[in-house]
């Protein structure tokens, strides 16, 4: 079975060359500082000020390509927006948008936006959505939504508990999201979500 090399693994690689470069010519500036110094030799300290120079670059250079290339710099990067320690609350009746920048995440009374709670305690419960749902559980990982091959098109009432976590695959402007229920309230019908929102398309 043949190694697989990705081009994250090449940048890493060239990262570590450049900082391991950068440190041998800036102890090497350094030690040309210290004898220009003694000598009073002018040419000499500006070679040396050069050589600390362009280690300084390589030394920051590669960090910041290091850095640029960690699992979690990534994950990071690809979340268009999070509800933090804010979850939403959703009242039965009710559409979120999840692609929104508002405040409030757009939330309005009827269908439109990506979740819809319909429903109540007298006509059933369940959950529309703008895409294609696939439960999951454990840490929010957007490759296991990526994967998910258990799809189905909406979220079922006996999942609208807290605790449930799913995967919605397909925004209304086609990014992924991962949804947790944090709480449930039955009068009025209400549910606290927990979302975070991928830039990734779906």
């Amino acid at each position: 079975m043949g190694t697989i090399v990705t081009v994250g693994s090449y940048a890493i690689g060239w990262s570590l060359l450049a900082i391991a470069s950068g440190s041998l010519l800036l102890f090497m500036g350094i030690m040309l500082l210290i004898k220009s110094w003694k000598r009073r030799r002018a040419m000499l300290a500006t070679v040396a000020t050069a050589t600390i120079s362009i280690s300084s670059l390589l030394i920051g250079g590669g960090l910041v390509q290091l850095l640029s290339h960690s699992p979690g710099f990534e994950e990071d990067a690809s979340i268009k927006r999070s509800t933090g320690d804010k979850p939403i609350t959703l009242t039965g009746g009710y559409s979120v948008n999840l692609d929104s920048d508002e405040p409030n995440w757009e939330i309005k009374q009827g269908p439109g936006g990506d979740l819809y709670l319909w429903g109540g305690l007298n006509s059933g419960l369940g959950m529309a959505t703008s895409g294609s749902v696939s439960y999951v559980e454990g840490k929010i990982d957007i490759t296991r939504c990526k994967e998910a091959t258990d799809l189905q098109p909406e979220v079922a009432s006996q999942y609208l508990r807290t605790g449930t976590a799913f995967c919605l695959v397909g925004t209304s402007e086609n990014r992924i999201a991962w949804v947790s229920i944090a709480g449930r309230k039955d009068d009025p019908y209400q549910i606290r979500i927990e979302v975070t929102v991928w830039n990734e398309s779906a």
